[in-house]
Protein backbone atom coordinates (compact mmCIF):
# COMPACT_ATOMS: atom_id res chain seq x y z
CA UNK A 1 0.00 0.00 0.00
CA UNK A 2 1.40 3.38 -1.03
CA UNK A 3 1.62 5.78 1.92
CA UNK A 4 3.58 8.73 0.52
CA UNK A 5 1.76 11.86 -0.60
CA UNK A 6 3.02 14.41 -3.09
CA UNK A 7 4.32 17.52 -1.31
CA UNK A 8 4.13 20.76 -3.26
CA UNK A 9 5.32 24.17 -2.13
CA UNK A 10 2.61 26.73 -2.91
CA UNK A 11 2.00 30.44 -2.46
CA UNK A 12 0.22 31.86 0.58
CA UNK A 13 -2.72 32.81 -1.64
CA UNK A 14 -3.16 29.30 -3.08
CA UNK A 15 -2.73 27.77 0.37
CA UNK A 16 -5.37 30.05 1.93
CA UNK A 17 -7.88 29.74 -0.91
CA UNK A 18 -9.82 26.75 0.50
CA UNK A 19 -8.33 26.52 3.99
CA UNK A 20 -11.81 26.86 5.50
CA UNK A 21 -12.63 23.40 4.05
CA UNK A 22 -9.98 21.87 6.33
CA UNK A 23 -9.77 21.42 10.09
CA UNK A 24 -6.91 23.81 10.68
CA UNK A 25 -5.04 25.38 13.56
CA UNK A 26 -4.89 29.17 13.83
CA UNK A 27 -1.13 28.68 13.97
CA UNK A 28 -1.00 27.38 10.40
CA UNK A 29 -2.78 30.35 8.84
CA UNK A 30 -0.91 32.69 6.46
CA UNK A 31 -1.56 35.54 8.90
CA UNK A 32 0.24 33.77 11.75
CA UNK A 33 3.15 32.40 9.72
CA UNK A 34 3.61 35.70 7.90
CA UNK A 35 3.72 37.60 11.19
CA UNK A 36 6.36 35.27 12.63
CA UNK A 37 8.64 35.60 9.58
CA UNK A 38 11.51 38.07 9.79
CA UNK A 39 14.96 38.63 8.28
CA UNK A 40 16.14 35.24 9.52
CA UNK A 41 13.07 33.13 8.67
CA UNK A 42 10.96 32.49 5.59
CA UNK A 43 7.27 31.48 5.56
CA UNK A 44 6.61 28.22 3.69
CA UNK A 45 3.30 26.71 2.60
CA UNK A 46 2.69 23.16 1.40
CA UNK A 47 -0.08 21.08 -0.15
CA UNK A 48 0.05 17.31 0.39
CA UNK A 49 -1.92 15.57 -2.31
CA UNK A 50 -2.57 12.41 -4.28
CA UNK A 51 -4.18 12.23 -7.73
CA UNK A 52 -4.77 16.01 -7.72
CA UNK A 53 -6.77 15.92 -4.46
CA UNK A 54 -5.28 17.86 -1.54
CA UNK A 55 -5.46 15.78 1.66
CA UNK A 56 -3.43 18.04 3.92
CA UNK A 57 -1.94 21.52 4.26
CA UNK A 58 1.08 22.59 6.29
CA UNK A 59 2.49 26.07 6.91
CA UNK A 60 5.53 27.06 8.92
CA UNK A 61 8.96 28.67 8.88
CA UNK A 62 12.17 27.75 7.12
CA UNK A 63 15.43 29.05 8.54
CA UNK A 64 19.11 28.29 8.90
CA UNK A 65 20.13 27.13 12.37
CA UNK A 66 22.76 28.88 14.44
CA UNK A 67 24.23 26.23 16.74
CA UNK A 68 23.03 23.57 14.29
CA UNK A 69 23.99 24.58 10.76
CA UNK A 70 21.69 23.88 7.83
CA UNK A 71 18.09 24.55 6.83
CA UNK A 72 15.34 23.58 9.26
CA UNK A 73 11.53 23.52 9.09
CA UNK A 74 9.44 24.65 12.05
CA UNK A 75 5.67 24.04 12.00
CA UNK A 76 3.51 25.43 14.81
CA UNK A 77 0.90 22.69 14.24
CA UNK A 78 0.48 19.45 12.32
CA UNK A 79 -1.26 19.07 8.96
CA UNK A 80 -4.66 20.67 8.44
CA UNK A 81 -6.92 17.86 7.21
CA UNK A 82 -10.48 17.37 6.03
CA UNK A 83 -13.18 16.42 8.54
CA UNK A 84 -13.28 12.72 7.60
CA UNK A 85 -9.55 12.18 8.13
CA UNK A 86 -8.08 9.62 10.54
CA UNK A 87 -4.87 8.88 12.44
CA UNK A 88 -3.44 6.79 9.61
CA UNK A 89 -3.77 9.64 7.13
CA UNK A 90 -2.23 12.07 9.63
CA UNK A 91 0.81 9.84 10.12
CA UNK A 92 1.27 9.32 6.38
CA UNK A 93 1.10 13.07 5.77
CA UNK A 94 3.72 13.73 8.45
CA UNK A 95 6.03 11.03 7.09
CA UNK A 96 5.61 12.44 3.57
CA UNK A 97 6.72 15.84 4.82
CA UNK A 98 9.75 14.24 6.53
CA UNK A 99 10.69 12.50 3.28
CA UNK A 100 10.25 15.75 1.34
CA UNK A 101 12.47 17.58 3.84
CA UNK A 102 15.21 14.95 3.55
CA UNK A 103 15.17 15.12 -0.26
CA UNK A 104 15.59 18.89 -0.07
CA UNK A 105 18.55 18.69 2.34
CA UNK A 106 16.61 19.97 5.36
CA UNK A 107 18.58 19.03 8.48
CA UNK A 108 15.54 18.49 10.68
CA UNK A 109 11.94 19.52 11.19
CA UNK A 110 9.87 20.28 14.25
CA UNK A 111 6.07 19.97 14.34
CA UNK A 112 4.38 21.56 17.36
CA UNK A 113 0.73 21.07 18.32
CA UNK A 114 -0.67 24.54 19.07
CA UNK A 115 -4.45 24.69 18.57
CA UNK A 116 -4.31 21.22 17.01
CA UNK A 117 -7.78 20.18 15.88
CA UNK A 118 -7.36 16.47 16.62
CA UNK A 119 -5.56 14.06 18.96
CA UNK A 120 -3.71 11.99 16.35
CA UNK A 121 -0.04 11.11 16.68
CA UNK A 122 2.53 9.42 14.50
CA UNK A 123 4.54 6.44 15.76
CA UNK A 124 7.57 6.25 13.51
CA UNK A 125 11.20 5.32 14.21
CA UNK A 126 12.45 8.62 12.80
CA UNK A 127 10.21 10.84 14.93
CA UNK A 128 10.14 11.79 18.61
CA UNK A 129 6.61 12.35 19.88
CA UNK A 130 5.67 15.31 22.08
CA UNK A 131 2.39 15.76 23.91
CA UNK A 132 0.49 18.56 25.59
CA UNK A 133 -2.98 19.15 27.00
CA UNK A 134 -4.89 22.21 25.87
CA UNK A 135 -8.07 23.54 27.45
CA UNK A 136 -10.93 24.36 25.11
CA UNK A 137 -14.40 25.87 25.59
CA UNK A 138 -16.84 24.68 22.91
CA UNK A 139 -19.67 27.15 22.43
CA UNK A 140 -22.08 24.54 21.03
CA UNK A 141 -22.00 22.52 24.27
CA UNK A 142 -24.16 22.98 27.35
CA UNK A 143 -22.52 25.31 29.87
CA UNK A 144 -25.10 25.55 32.63
CA UNK A 145 -24.17 26.88 36.04
CA UNK A 146 -23.54 23.30 37.18
CA UNK A 147 -20.49 23.12 34.89
CA UNK A 148 -18.98 26.35 36.22
CA UNK A 149 -17.34 26.40 39.65
CA UNK A 150 -18.65 28.90 42.19
CA UNK A 151 -15.14 30.28 42.78
CA UNK A 152 -15.01 31.39 39.14
CA UNK A 153 -18.22 33.39 39.41
CA UNK A 154 -17.10 34.77 42.77
CA UNK A 155 -13.96 36.19 41.17
CA UNK A 156 -15.98 37.68 38.32
CA UNK A 157 -18.07 39.53 40.91
CA UNK A 158 -14.87 40.84 42.55
CA UNK A 159 -13.96 42.49 39.25
CA UNK A 160 -17.48 43.86 38.84
CA UNK A 161 -17.35 45.39 42.32
CA UNK A 162 -14.42 47.62 41.29
CA UNK A 163 -16.31 48.55 38.07
CA UNK A 164 -13.91 46.74 35.75
CA UNK A 165 -14.49 47.44 32.06
CA UNK A 166 -13.26 45.58 28.99
CA UNK A 167 -12.80 47.06 25.51
CA UNK A 168 -11.18 45.91 22.29
CA UNK A 169 -8.16 48.07 21.52
CA UNK A 170 -5.82 47.01 18.73
CA UNK A 171 -3.67 50.12 18.87
CA UNK A 172 0.09 50.17 19.20
CA UNK A 173 -0.34 52.01 22.50
CA UNK A 174 -2.34 49.08 23.92
CA UNK A 175 0.35 46.69 22.67
CA UNK A 176 2.99 48.65 24.57
CA UNK A 177 0.77 48.44 27.67
CA UNK A 178 0.68 44.66 27.21
CA UNK A 179 4.48 44.53 27.01
CA UNK A 180 4.82 46.56 30.23
CA UNK A 181 2.24 44.38 31.99
CA UNK A 182 4.11 41.24 30.89
CA UNK A 183 7.17 42.57 32.72
CA UNK A 184 5.05 42.92 35.86
CA UNK A 185 3.57 39.46 35.32
CA UNK A 186 7.10 38.06 35.04
CA UNK A 187 8.08 39.59 38.38
CA UNK A 188 4.95 38.15 40.00
CA UNK A 189 4.94 34.68 38.43
CA UNK A 190 8.56 33.70 37.79
CA UNK A 191 9.23 32.40 41.30
CA UNK A 192 6.05 30.30 41.19
CA UNK A 193 7.27 28.79 37.91
CA UNK A 194 10.69 28.10 39.50
CA UNK A 195 12.46 30.52 37.19
CA UNK A 196 10.91 29.06 34.02
CA UNK A 197 8.24 31.68 33.31
CA UNK A 198 8.55 33.11 29.79
CA UNK A 199 6.55 36.24 28.87
CA UNK A 200 6.66 35.40 25.13
CA UNK A 201 6.39 31.60 25.15
CA UNK A 202 6.12 30.90 21.41
CA UNK A 203 8.89 30.65 18.83
CA UNK A 204 9.51 34.03 17.15
CA UNK A 205 6.81 35.84 19.17
CA UNK A 206 7.89 39.28 20.32
CA UNK A 207 6.55 42.83 20.31
CA UNK A 208 7.27 43.23 16.59
CA UNK A 209 5.56 40.00 15.53
CA UNK A 210 2.56 40.82 17.73
CA UNK A 211 2.29 44.15 15.91
CA UNK A 212 2.28 42.30 12.60
CA UNK A 213 -0.48 40.00 13.91
CA UNK A 214 -2.58 43.06 14.77
CA UNK A 215 -1.97 44.51 11.31
CA UNK A 216 -3.05 41.22 9.68
CA UNK A 217 -6.35 41.14 11.58
CA UNK A 218 -5.66 37.77 13.19
CA UNK A 219 -4.49 39.39 16.42
CA UNK A 220 -6.94 41.19 18.73
CA UNK A 221 -6.36 42.88 22.08
CA UNK A 222 -8.82 43.23 24.95
CA UNK A 223 -7.94 45.77 27.61
CA UNK A 224 -9.35 45.61 31.14
CA UNK A 225 -9.38 48.79 33.22
CA UNK A 226 -10.60 49.95 36.61
CA UNK A 227 -10.38 53.27 38.40
CA UNK A 228 -9.05 54.90 35.24
CA UNK A 229 -6.04 52.58 34.93
CA UNK A 230 -5.25 49.61 32.67
CA UNK A 231 -4.52 46.50 34.75
CA UNK A 232 -4.77 43.66 32.21
CA UNK A 233 -4.36 43.15 28.45
CA UNK A 234 -5.31 39.89 26.75
CA UNK A 235 -3.94 39.15 23.26
CA UNK A 236 -6.09 36.73 21.23
CA UNK A 237 -6.04 35.07 17.83
CA UNK A 238 -9.47 35.13 16.16
CA UNK A 239 -10.53 33.81 12.75
CA UNK A 240 -13.54 31.90 11.39
CA UNK A 241 -15.15 31.54 14.83
CA UNK A 242 -11.96 30.15 16.38
CA UNK A 243 -10.43 31.92 19.39
CA UNK A 244 -7.02 31.26 20.93
CA UNK A 245 -5.80 33.02 24.09
CA UNK A 246 -2.20 33.74 23.16
CA UNK A 247 -0.80 36.00 25.90
CA UNK A 248 -2.15 37.87 28.92
CA UNK A 249 -0.35 40.50 30.97
CA UNK A 250 -1.59 41.60 34.40
CA UNK A 251 -0.54 43.53 37.48
CA UNK A 252 -1.13 42.70 41.13
CA UNK A 253 -4.44 44.59 41.17
CA UNK A 254 -5.71 42.39 38.34
CA UNK A 255 -4.78 39.20 40.20
CA UNK A 256 -6.31 40.45 43.45
CA UNK A 257 -9.62 41.40 41.83
CA UNK A 258 -10.31 38.45 39.54
CA UNK A 259 -9.56 40.16 36.24
CA UNK A 260 -8.43 36.91 34.60
CA UNK A 261 -11.81 35.35 35.34
CA UNK A 262 -13.57 38.56 34.35
CA UNK A 263 -11.93 38.75 30.92
CA UNK A 264 -12.71 35.08 30.14
CA UNK A 265 -16.30 35.50 31.31
CA UNK A 266 -16.71 38.66 29.23
CA UNK A 267 -15.27 37.10 26.08
CA UNK A 268 -17.42 33.97 26.41
CA UNK A 269 -20.51 36.18 26.63
CA UNK A 270 -19.36 38.41 23.78
CA UNK A 271 -18.64 35.60 21.31
CA UNK A 272 -21.30 33.14 22.48
CA UNK A 273 -23.46 33.50 19.36
CA UNK A 274 -20.71 33.61 16.77
CA UNK A 275 -17.72 31.57 17.91
CA UNK A 276 -17.04 27.84 17.62
CA UNK A 277 -14.45 27.42 20.37
CA UNK A 278 -12.15 29.30 22.73
CA UNK A 279 -8.75 27.69 23.37
CA UNK A 280 -6.76 28.78 26.44
CA UNK A 281 -3.57 26.93 25.41
CA UNK A 282 -1.94 24.21 27.47
CA UNK A 283 -1.45 23.40 31.13
CA UNK A 284 -0.31 20.35 33.06
CA UNK A 285 -3.40 18.28 33.96
CA UNK A 286 -4.10 18.46 37.69
CA UNK A 287 -2.11 21.67 38.15
CA UNK A 288 -3.59 24.81 39.64
CA UNK A 289 -3.73 26.43 36.21
CA UNK A 290 -5.50 23.43 34.72
CA UNK A 291 -8.02 23.31 37.57
CA UNK A 292 -8.63 27.04 37.12
CA UNK A 293 -9.51 26.48 33.45
CA UNK A 294 -11.75 23.50 34.21
CA UNK A 295 -13.59 25.62 36.77
CA UNK A 296 -14.63 27.93 33.93
CA UNK A 297 -16.09 25.13 31.80
CA UNK A 298 -13.03 24.46 29.61
CA UNK A 299 -12.32 20.80 28.75
CA UNK A 300 -9.05 18.91 28.31
CA UNK A 301 -7.93 18.29 24.74
CA UNK A 302 -4.85 16.11 24.33
CA UNK A 303 -2.62 17.07 21.39
CA UNK A 304 0.58 15.63 19.96
CA UNK A 305 3.51 16.97 18.01
CA UNK A 306 6.77 15.49 16.76
CA UNK A 307 10.32 16.35 15.83
CA UNK A 308 12.55 14.39 13.53
CA UNK A 309 15.95 12.83 13.94
CA UNK A 310 18.65 14.40 11.83
CA UNK A 311 17.69 13.87 8.21
CA UNK A 312 20.95 14.40 6.29
CA UNK A 313 24.66 13.73 6.65
CA UNK A 314 26.91 14.55 8.42
CA UNK A 315 24.30 15.28 11.11
CA UNK A 316 22.75 11.78 10.81
CA UNK A 317 25.90 10.32 12.37
CA UNK A 318 24.57 11.56 15.73
CA UNK A 319 21.26 9.67 15.46
CA UNK A 320 22.50 6.32 16.97
CA UNK A 321 24.02 8.23 19.91
CA UNK A 322 20.77 10.11 20.50
CA UNK A 323 18.79 6.88 20.25
CA UNK A 324 21.08 5.12 22.76
CA UNK A 325 21.06 7.97 25.29
CA UNK A 326 17.28 8.12 25.05
CA UNK A 327 17.06 4.55 26.36
CA UNK A 328 19.77 4.98 29.03
CA UNK A 329 18.49 8.28 30.35
CA UNK A 330 18.40 7.15 34.02
CA UNK A 331 22.21 7.45 34.34
CA UNK A 332 23.32 11.00 35.31
CA UNK A 333 26.04 11.36 32.65
CA UNK A 334 23.83 9.83 30.00
CA UNK A 335 20.98 12.09 31.11
CA UNK A 336 23.23 15.12 30.54
CA UNK A 337 24.26 13.88 27.09
CA UNK A 338 20.64 13.15 26.20
CA UNK A 339 19.51 16.60 27.33
CA UNK A 340 22.24 18.24 25.28
CA UNK A 341 21.60 16.28 22.09
CA UNK A 342 17.82 16.57 22.47
CA UNK A 343 18.10 20.34 22.79
CA UNK A 344 19.93 20.39 19.47
CA UNK A 345 17.41 18.04 17.91
CA UNK A 346 14.26 19.73 19.20
CA UNK A 347 15.65 23.27 18.77
CA UNK A 348 13.97 24.51 21.93
CA UNK A 349 15.00 28.18 21.99
CA UNK A 350 12.25 29.03 24.46
CA UNK A 351 10.14 27.20 27.03
CA UNK A 352 6.83 26.90 25.22
CA UNK A 353 3.24 26.20 26.26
Amino acid sequence: MRTEYHVEKVSAEVYNNDLFDFQYSLFCTPEWVGAMADKETQPVFFHLSRQDLVYGKMAGLAFNGKGLKGKQFYFYAGPAMRSNSDASLYCNLVKSMVQYAARHRVVKLNIKSYDQQHSFFCSDNGLRRTERCEYVYHFDEDHSLETVHKSFLKNVKKAEKVNATIVEDNSEAALKQLVELLKITYSLRNDKHEGAYVPFPYFRVNEQSLKRLLDSGLGRQYVVSAEGQVHCVNFLLIRDGKIFGLIIGSDQFAYDHGFHQFVKHSLINKFGDSARYYNLASADPGSGLANFRVSMGFKEHQVYGAYSNFLVYPHKILNPIIHATHHLNSFPLVHYMHSFTSSLLAHQEVIEH
